[in-house]
């Protein structure tokens, strides 16, 4: 999309006073650089949507799909707020809803916040400026004050812890690859120096920021677009390609071995603790006490003293699912997904491929992170989610 169809689409938006999708665009572009200034700018692009849909009748669905999303998420929400009040009561549930369970209501909102297909992609190209913004910033003032760019100076110059970051980074990572690889892209040496040139920038700054999981996902994305690409006509070019892969592979993560493996290991402690908690509550889960309180009793009980102070929540999504909500939470949660998946994959959707490397990118970070818990994760996976489901066709 030039720059010019985007200030065409822009004052569309403008002339159509469309100022809900206008205020998502500045939420998603805001998403690298200040969670407070996105939050508030997502707050009220939902209420402008409401306004919207309600006096002014605006479309409130833009695809059968994302309103089927729409109430399979809310299901889950309402099993979320159900479970808290069995588990505590009306008043804990109240109380505690900004802290644990506002967050989940983002599922079935990213839905009704959605236009066409052309203008979902404004989202994507705001949330790449914002990023490059974002990285750019801290490199000069790293440059400028002679410091090292790495995840601690993301974390004191943005407030964005580095998983964030590569995660955003790997979701625009997504969309180039689906391009570069898109059926009639013409595949000359130009467009294989320039790809294995941002190989290598890539594999930099995951590297300098420390993410060794998104490492091996934009490597496991490389193979996902490419492989399949392979022909007689380009295995020279995607040779050299794969080449400079290799090579960026070798010179980054033989430095990180240990860390891989120090990092492994300090999980599964935490990990451990987590499975522990949740064999005490299997089924509904434990909304007696928040998540990390729930662990560091299990630490506690373990004997394992050091972890009391570092205040940790499960560091895996689906643990974390489990541990508050139960098995029949987490089961929900997939079934949510899997219609999601199944309303995509059967019909003949250009976004696929797309969705596809979308849910590589979630499930592995999943393992990890808890990253539903925070506005940088939980925007970035509800619109995702619902963002492949409307097609260029709808």
């Amino acid at each position: 999309m030039t720059i010019q169809s985007q200030y065409y689409m822009l004052r569309h938006l403008i002339n159509e006073k469309d100022f809900s999708f206008i205020a998502l665009i500045l939420t998603f572009f805001l998403l690298p650089l200040s969670i407070n200034l996105s939050s508030i700018a997502f707050v009220v692009a939902a209420v402008l949507k409401i306004y919207q849909s309600t006096l002014l009748q605006f479309k409130l669905f833009y695809s059968e799909s994302v309103r089927q999303s729409c109430v399979f998420a809310l299901c889950f929400f309402c099993y979320i707020i159900a479970n808290s009040i069995i588990q505590k009561d009306i008043q804990y549930t109240v109380a505690e809803f900004d802290r644990q369970f506002q967050h989940y209501a983002l599922l079935f909102i990213a839905p009704m916040l959605l236009r066409e297909y052309s203008f979902n992609k404004l989202l994507i190209i705001s949330l790449s400026y914002g990023l490059t913004i974002a990285i750019g910033y801290v490199l000069f003032v790293c440059i400028i004050t002679n410091t090292t760019f790495d995840q601690f100076a993301i974390q004191y110059y943005l407030d964005l812890h580095h998983t964030y970051l590569s995660l955003f980074l790997l979701f625009i990572i997504n969309q180039l690859m689906a391009f570069v690889t898109e059926k009639g892209m013409k595949f000359n040496w130009l467009t294989a120096i320039s790809i294995a040139t941002f190989f290598f920038i890539t594999f930099w700054l995951l590297y300098s920021v420390n993410s060794k999981v998104s490492i091996l996902v934009f490597v496991f994305l490389v193979i996902f677009y490419l492989a399949p690409k392979l022909s007689n006509k380009t295995a020279v070019k995607y040779g050299f390609v794969f080449l400079i892969l290799a090579l960026s592979i070798y010179m980054f993560t033989s430095q990180l071995e240990q860390s891989y493996i120090d990092a492994l290991e300090y999980r599964t402690q935490i990990w451990e603790a987590a499975i522990e908690a949740i064999k005490q509550k299997p089924f509904f889960g434990n909304l007696q006490d928040s998540e990390k309180n729930v662990i560091n009793l299990q630490h506690y009980l373990n004997g394992k003293y050091y972890f009391l102070d570092s205040n940790l929540n499960s560091h895996n999504q689906y643990l974390s699912i489990t541990l508050k909500f139960g098995l029949i939470g987490l089961i929900i949660f997939f079934i949510y997904l899997f219609h999601c998946c199944i309303s995509l994959y059967k019909k003949n959707s250009s976004n696929q491929r797309l969705f596809t490397g979308f849910l590589l990118i979630m499930f592995t970070i999943f393992i990890i992170e808890n990253i539903l818990v925070r506005h940088h994760g939980i925007i970035l996976f509800a619109f995702g989610v619902n963002y492949f489901l409307i097609s260029k066709n709808e």
